[in-house]
């Protein structure tokens, strides 16, 4: 029995490890990947700013990625020029839309990559607190807790897999912007 908590333990401990690194590498690709394509999408908002400082302090925000402060000011001068008038072109508005977007799912796939995080601790420092001390729960208790400990470490390993699949999920599937461009969508695939 004894030799079921090693080998259970330290297995989960060393999946966890390298599962781990490989999603921390995935995650964070796919952060770089996303500023850049928000880096990208933005250079379309600079027409919107007509003060020379205002440019200035604008291409400064876009280059610190600094995406929720800029998303800000973008709104501003989107809504000043709404009420004055201006219609923008549909080149703004969809960068704009893919600004905020991008934001979002930065914020979701932060949140969803912490949870991971949280999960994938709690599950190895478990596994690693149980390992000395296997010789005595192997001698001390039943063989029906012995399996139920078994058991509740599979089911962490689970729960941070699932977490895995959770933020790699987020990562990949994304309309970024895609909702404000589908009625031009459909018209290319109808030939209009």
């Amino acid at each position: 029995m004894e030799n079921s908590i090693l080998y259970t333990f330290t297995t989960i401990a060393q999946a966890l490890a390298g599962a781990f690194a490989l999603l921390s590498a995935f995650v964070l690709y796919r952060f770089q990947a996303l500023n850049e394509s928000m880096f990208k999408a933005s250079v379309g908002l600079r027409s919107i700013w007509d003060d020379p400082s205002h440019i200035e302090s604008y291409e400064m925000l876009r280059g610190l990625s600094v995406w929720p402060l800029l998303n800000k000011a973008i709104d501003a001068q989107v809504a000043k020029r709404a009420a004055a008038g201006v219609q923008l072109p549909f080149e703004v508005v969809v960068a704009s839309v893919r600004l905020h977007a991008g934001e979002s799912l930065h914020r979701v796939l932060t949140r969803a990559f912490w949870a991971a995080v949280v999960l994938t601790f709690l599950a190895m420092t478990g596994s690693v607190a149980v390992l000395p001390y296997a010789h005595e729960i192997a001698l001390a208790r039943s063989p029906r807790f012995i399996h139920a400990l078994n058991l509740a470490g599979v089911i962490a390993f689970s729960l941070c897999m699932l977490s895995y699949v959770a933020v790699i999920y987020t990562a990949l599937v994304s309309n970024y912007g895609r909702s404000i461009v589908q009625k031009r969508i459909d018209e290319l695939i109808k030939g209009r």
